[in-house]
């Protein structure tokens, strides 16, 4: 029928449409994959989330536009992926979380990756308060301060007794 040519006509101007989009979000991820060459440690932060979220939207939007498409789909968990492990490499823990947590569809290895990286950190924060604290130079410091006083005290009272001691007043 007409409506149903109609329908099949609307549906693949909504798909071309959605497909453009994705066209533009895979060439604006090829350009972050681009500053995140190598290990991307020293990638400008601004840049690269200006990128992504450029990416991201152009995903997002042909997502809206037909929310079937498998590669919008698989073009944003790609990007998220690659995020995230980037935010991870930098040791960023809580970063690589909002990254991951701003796609809806979590990606259990990366959520454990996370959770790791948070339980490392975590262990590192309390070795680092650990060796603060046992380097802390207020601990102790009322018993060094006594034993000061009273090494000083002994210092100068056994010197001063023996001299008290072995001096006679009435021979002078």
């Amino acid at each position: 029928s007409a409506m149903a040519v109609a329908r099949a006509v609307e549906d693949l101007l909504e798909h071309r449409a959605s497909h453009g989009l994705c066209d533009d979000a895979d060439a604006q991820r090829v350009a972050l994959e681009r500053r995140l060459d190598g290990d991307g440690v020293d990638a400008d932060e601004d840049a690269v989330y200006q990128a992504f979220g450029a990416v991201r939207f152009g995903y997002a939007n042909a997502l809206a536009r037909w929310a079937d498409n498998t590669r919008a789909r698989g073009g944003l968990e790609a990007v998220t992926r690659q995020i995230v492990t980037w935010e991870l490499a930098r040791g960023r823990v809580d970063a690589a979380a909002v990254a991951l947590g701003a796609h809806g569809e979590v990606a259990p290895e990366l959520r454990a990756a996370i959770e790791t990286a948070r339980a490392a950190e975590a262990a590192r924060v309390a070795r680092l308060s650990a060796l603060e604290r046992e380097h802390d130079p207020r601990l102790g410091q009322r018993t060094r301060l006594f034993m000061l006083t009273l090494l000083t005290g002994i210092w100068v009272l056994i010197p001063l007794g023996a001299w008290l001691h072995g001096h006679d007043p009435q021979t002078e």
